[in-house]
């Protein structure tokens, strides 16, 4: 995400990545995709975006470790459909609100240094 004067504000280097995640809140469940993942967050491909602040649930997998991963987030930023360039994706950036176990992100921080080529993982 940038600043008013262009510099990027991510805190955690993060990658192209385009995997399943399950989001679910307090009325809402649904399953999208991830077009980029970090250790701080993740950006979801949906058309339906929950709207800024709300908190949520994520649970997706990384290659570099067996199972789920599972966070608490809360979406920080939205991309609806169809806004400023046609050819943007729509969705949302959300940030993980807990510091996620440390599995979780040597698992991350292992798969950002070991991407090269965007891929598609199916479960």
């Amino acid at each position: 995400m940038a600043d008013r004067n262009g510099a990027d504000q991510r805190k955690a280097p993060r990658v192209d990545y385009e995997v399943e995640v399950d989001v679910a809140s307090e009325d809402n469940f649904f399953t999208g995709f991830i077009q980029n993942i970090s250790s701080g967050g993740l950006f979801i491909h949906t058309h339906d975006p929950l709207p800024i602040g709300r908190e949520l649930n994520v649970r997706f997998t990384v290659p570099t470790i067996p199972g789920p991963i599972t966070a608490r987030a809360v979406v920080r930023w939205v991309r609806p459909y169809g806004s400023h360039a046609p050819d943007s994706v729509p969705g949302m950036g959300v940030q993980f609100l807990d510091i996620l176990p440390g599995e979780a992100v040597r698992a991350i921080n292992e798969f950002i240094e070991k991407r090269r080529e965007p891929e598609f993982f199916d479960e």
